[in-house]
């Protein structure tokens, strides 16, 4: 299995770990605004895809990160973590995905998430220049 993304891939924010973490960064205007896209866009499927994008809020927010289980792509997990660079007002999203059979659910939960959100908070605490 190969998956190639390179800087500027768009992936889909509703379905894929990183757009979770992107969601759960956002203030709460501009998630009822992906909310409403999200339904516009595909509502036969809206009430799964919103249970997914609120779930993540909820994850990010107790365990720091959040994930996506055969969600994006069947055979691809991943888990995201949203970094806020207050000093910049920016917000991104850091993530790591691969075949579900080397990231299964509880390493994500147990290994991967957890080291992902303490390198969030590193990078959010640094200095960085970003002009």
């Amino acid at each position: 299995m190969t998956v190639r993304l390179d800087p500027g891939s768009r992936i889909d924010i509703a379905t894929s770990a990183m757009g979770r973490a992107l969601f759960a960064a956002m203030g709460s205007e501009q998630r009822e605004d992906v909310l409403q896209r999200c339904e516009q866009r595909d509502p036969k499927n809206f009430k799964r895809i919103e249970r997914g994008l609120l779930n993540a809020v909820d994850d990010v927010r107790e365990r720091g990160f959040c994930m996506s289980a055969s969600d994006w792509s069947p055979d691809v997990n991943g888990v995201g973590v949203p970094l806020r660079l207050e000093q910049a007002g920016m917000v991104f999203a850091l993530n790591c995905g691969g075949a579900a059979w080397t990231l299964p659910l509880r390493r994500l939960e147990t290994e991967v998430g957890p080291g992902l959100a303490a390198l969030g908070e590193k990078i959010a605490g640094s200095r960085l220049s970003l002009g």
